[in-house]
């Protein structure tokens, strides 16, 4: 029917000299995916240019998986629609392949079987659902109660108290806060021409108020001291 075997999902471009269209109807896609499955594929492609085709349909049936919780084997469905255009390479078209990215994307992550299924009980090794389980009870053998009994006594509500820092940093953290305050270097000082005070460089002096010969500031000066002042003056 077709120039190139469609058991590959190839088209030619010689499969469009007659017509624009060409439409695929239930093939069984039977590449290899790395899984079992039962799928097939209908399309309809159209020539848009000499460059591309552009390819519309459906892709359906089913995938053998894996469960995630339970570990069983299920046919997961498949149902895809196609609808892209598709570069010409060597005068041909591969359908296939752009069938199978689709597949493989379609993939769950955590497949799982039924949304009832609650998994294996990891005590009788029942497969678990959501009306019907097991009754048994996860519990902790002597040797992990021993090594757990002071965490278990704490989350308990006990006596013991595990000390735990509110905030850990690490080893580098600490070692760069240390080092930046190990570099800090005492900021050098002036004595004022005034009074003789030590100053910070290019300030006004905090004692009398002068900087660079004039006074600057008026400095309040307590009633005590202004007592003592004149009574000094007044014994000179």
């Amino acid at each position: 029917m077709f120039g190139i075997s469609m058991r590959e999902l190839i088209l030619s471009l010689s499969d469009f000299l007659k017509t624009d269209t060409v439409e695929v109807k239930e093939h069984k896609y039977t590449a290899n995916i790395g899984l079992n499955f039962d799928i097939f594929v209908s399309f309809r492609a159209l020539k848009s240019s000499e460059e591309s085709i552009y390819v519309s349909g459906i892709i359906e049936g089913f995938v053998e998986l894996e469960c995630s919780r339970c570990l069983n084997l299920y046919k997961h469905h498949i149902e895809i629609s196609i609808n892209t255009n598709i570069e010409v390479d060597n005068l041909r078209v591969d359908v296939g392949e752009e069938v199978r990215q689709l597949l493989l994307l379609e993939m769950p992550m955590k497949p799982i079987c039924n949304q009832d299924c609650l998994g294996i009980c990891r005590t009788c090794g029942r497969h678990n659902k959501k009306n019907s389980s097991c009754n048994c009870r996860d519990s902790i053998d002597e040797s992990a109660k021993e090594r757990w009994e002071e965490l278990l006594n704490n989350k308990s509500g006990g006596s013991k108290k595990m000390p735990n820092p509110k905030r850990k940093h690490t080893p580098y953290r600490r070692d760069c806060r240390r080092s930046a305050n190990s570099k800090l270097d005492t900021p050098n000082a002036s004595k004022c021409s005034n009074c003789g005070a030590s100053k910070m460089p290019h300030k006004v002096c905090p004692k009398c108020g002068f900087y660079n010969g004039k006074l600057i500031v008026t400095k309040k000066v307590k009633k005590a001291e202004s007592e003592e002042q004149t009574q000094q003056e007044v014994e000179k």
